[in-house]
């Protein structure tokens, strides 16, 4: 039996095969193994998962995000099941991604990505049914995967076309997720930081309505430059807004 490769101290153990080479890979990423083998290196050295500005729709996510765990595999660097990624940050950034392919980067921040601190999914094509049914899990906390609850410090979404019930949804679930946290935890459990929602430049009608909305259900949410001191949400340059992109053309039958 042949002898297992020495194991590097960050848990590779050595250069993969190329992209073209590598048929594990290939199988899972497709075309994608070149992209998927460029992120994951940038990854070890920056500690940032970017794969932002790569024009990629839904299922492009799922296969590179497959490439990603793939890769982690290969190298040696999952150890252990459940060892996240060695990265800060995420980003999607500037992507054709809807509401499928979010779910997909949402499902990766709350495991294999859950030390990241920020996701960035701005100036894709996330609507309120993204935010509603895929984002809202991300806002409460990023993952409960090996038994504690992390909470992001900021997800960017300007540039997308969430509306009031979308940007409604994730206040409130951010807000009510960090709140029971500070009331449950242990008194020497530091309470989670202040949550940075950068919603600016969507379609939200009426912002400065729905801050005086959300505050009246006692909500700790400020679009202030300097927010009070138990702000729990932030939403910069939340009055920034648009109107909605329209409605794609029905299909002739």
């Amino acid at each position: 039996m042949a002898e297992d490769a020495p194991m590097a101290e960050n848990g590779a153990s050595g250069e993969l095969e190329n992209g073209a080479e590598n048929e594990e890979l290939k199988k899972v990423a497709g075309d994608l193994s070149e992209l998927a083998l460029k992120i994951w290196t940038s990854m070890e050295e920056t500690k940032a998962l970017d794969a932002s500005d790569n024009g990629l729709d839904d299922d492009m996510v799922r296969r590179l995000i497959n490439g990603l765990h793939t890769i982690a595999k290969q190298t040696g660097y999952l150890t252990e099941r459940l060892r996240p990624f060695p990265c800060e940050s995420i980003s999607f950034a500037r992507n054709p991604i809807s509401r499928a392919g979010c779910g997909e980067v949402v499902q990766l921040a709350r495991t294999h990505g859950c030390n990241a601190a920020s996701v960035d999914l701005s100036k894709c094509r996330l609507d309120d049914t993204a935010a509603t049914e895929e984002l809202s899990r991300l806002v409460k906390n990023s993952g409960t995967w090996r038994g504690a609850s992390t909470f992001l410090t900021e997800l960017r979404l300007d540039g997308n076309n969430i509306g009031k019930a979308g940007a409604s949804k994730l206040i409130q679930y951010a807000h009510w997720a960090r709140v029971g946290y500070t009331n449950t935890a242990p008194k020497e459990e530091e309470k989670p930081p202040v949550f940075v929602l950068r919603l600016a430049d969507n379609a939200i009608g009426s912002p400065g309505a729905l801050v005086d909305e959300m505050v009246g259900k006692k909500i700790k949410v400020s679009a202030a430059a300097e927010p009070e001191p138990d702000t729990t949400v932030l939403l910069p340059d939340f009055d920034d807004q648009r109107d909605p992109l329209p409605e794609p053309p029905s299909r002739m039958r």
